[in-house]
């Protein structure tokens, strides 16, 4: 999700729908992120 901080701090009112390609991007950068990390009970 992406908020206004200054304008929203309580985190109430999400603007993804006004940014969708950021959340994509997003969306991809953490996905990339995790695929990089081991994955739990495997050596």
């Amino acid at each position: 999700m992406i908020f206004d901080l200054e304008a929203d701090p309580g985190e109430r009112r999400t603007l993804a729908s006004k940014y969708p390609e950021t959340v994509k991007d997003l969306r991809q950068a953490v996905a990339d992120w995790q695929a990089t990390l081991p994955v739990a009970g495997k050596k």
